[in-house]
Order: structure tokens, then sequence, then C-alpha cells
């Protein structure tokens, strides 16, 4: 009971924001209870260094079961893209195959598995994992769509087909709704088959409800390809300026077209 209100008041620590009061609680409480090494693992994966977060998540794996850990590594490296090397990926793909030898189709380990292609960049493999985790008959609804949105994602960004593509993302709209996050996708889909004021349409939308700097960043792309060069620079800088949104944070597809975005409204 001690603990779990603990856990509670390192949360509400964190929402206020008091980083530094919310880490010293979750240390104290990972010497209380087995469970404080995941919740410390999970808050070190949003604000520690990944270093900090894969330590702990080792230390969470001497008594929490690997599938619980595992999801906090893949978001500690996605929170942490700019630190991320070769032997931190490798670090957490050999917990994950630890799972996969025990368990070589279960679905929650496959979708982590294409998470960890993704970061890493090996958007190829990526494709595949989750072409084949959306034939399965055990999926729920919202695991479905998920799957689908992240799909859709990849393959509007890679720029390969655009018609699976833009099918993949209504099916999680007709599940979810319209969500800025799937409008954002949509908005891609539309980018990537040449129907840009439909695209730029959605992203309004989206940033109208849930405004981001990867959100704007898209919107800046849509005005490139219109070679709207003023309201380009104007969403880059909203979302560098505004959201603090560097190449660092994108996926391994995004930064070449963050990199050309740049160069491009700087010509000038």
């Amino acid at each position: 009971e001690e603990a779990r209100r603990a856990g509670e008041v390192a949360r509400l620590l964190e929402e206020i924001p008091q980083f530094d009061a919310a880490k010293t609680l979750l240390v104290d409480l990972a010497r209380l209870d087995s469970k404080g090494n995941i919740a410390l693992a999970d808050f070190l994966s949003r604000h520690g260094t990944l270093v900090q977060s894969l330590e702990q998540c080792q230390m969470a794996l001497k008594e929490a079961p690997v599938n619980v850990v595992l999801p906090i590594a893949v978001n500690a490296l996605r929170n942490h893209r700019s630190e991320a090397g070769a032997e931190h990926y490798a670090r957490v793909e050999k917990w994950l195959n630890q799972i996969l030898e025990k368990d070589p189709n279960g679905k929650i380990t496959k979708f982590q598995l294409a998470a960890l292609r993704d970061l890493s960049g090996r958007c190829d493999e990526a494709i595949k994992i989750y072409r084949e985790l959306l034939t399965r008959g055990d999926l729920t609804e919202t695991e479905q769509a998920t799957i689908a949105n992240n799909l859709a994602y990849l393959l509007a960004m890679a720029g390969q087909d655009t018609e699976e593509a833009f099918n993949l993302v209504n099916r999680a709209i007709k599940i979810l709704g319209p969500s800025p996050e799937l409008l954002d996708t949509l908005a891609l889909t539309f980018l990537a088959s040449g129907q840009v004021e439909t695209a730029i349409t959605n992203l309004e939308k989206a940033i109208l409800d849930n405004p981001s700097g990867i959100k704007h960043f898209h919107l800046a792309l849509a005005y490139q390809m219109l070679n709207d060069q003023k309201a380009a620079k104007q969403h880059l800088r909203e979302a560098v300026e505004g959201y603090q949104l560097t190449a660092t944070q994108l996926s391994q597809i995004e930064r070449e077209k963050y990199r050309k975005l740049v160069e491009w409204v700087e010509a000038k």
C-alpha cells in the first residue's frame, strides 16, 4: 500500500512538473518494492538519459518479466534518439530475442520488434512485420488500428504503395475516429500521392486539435511541394522554435527530408 501511494505521488510530481522530486521518490520506492524498478525505468525513459533508463531496465529485469520491461526500453530509445547508438539497439534487441525464443509468435513482442526496426532505420523490415501482424486473427480493434496507422505512416514517408497507405489509415480512422495523429498520417498519404492541398487541410485540422512540432514539420513539407518557401519557412520555424523539434527526434526515414527542407528554406 505504501509503495502504491508513493507511485501515485511520483506521478503527480511529474505532472506539476517537479522531476527531481519525482525521481528521488521513485529511487526510494525502487529500494522498497520490486515494482519500483519498473516505475523508475519508465520515468527515466522520459526524463533521464538513455544510459540511465536502460541500466534501470536491466535492474528491473532481475524481478520483472521481459515483456513488461521491453516496451519501456523501446520507448527509451524512441525518446532519446539523439543518444542511441548501435550498442543500445543491440542491448534492447537481446532482451527482445529472449522473449522470441520462448514465444516466437507473441503479438506484443512482434509489435515491439517492428518499432525497434523502425527506430534503427530498418524500415523495410518494420513494414514486413507490420504487414504480417495485420494478418493475425487475435488482434483487438485498437491493436489493428495502431498497427495499420504505423504501417501507413512508414509507407507514406517511404513513398511506397500510397494506395495501401491510404486504405490502412482510413481503416484506423474507422476504428478510432479522426484523431489528430491519424489525420497527420492521412495527410502524409495525400502528400505521397501528390494531393497537396488536401494534405494541408488535414494537417491544419490536426494542428488545431493537437499542435506539435512534427505536424508543423509535415505542413512545411507540404508547402515545400507547393514551392511556397515563405509558408514552409514559417512552419519549420514553428516546429523548431515553438516545439524544439530537432532532426535527431525524427525517424531515420524523415531526417533526410528534414535536411533537404532546411537547405531549401535557407537557400534564398
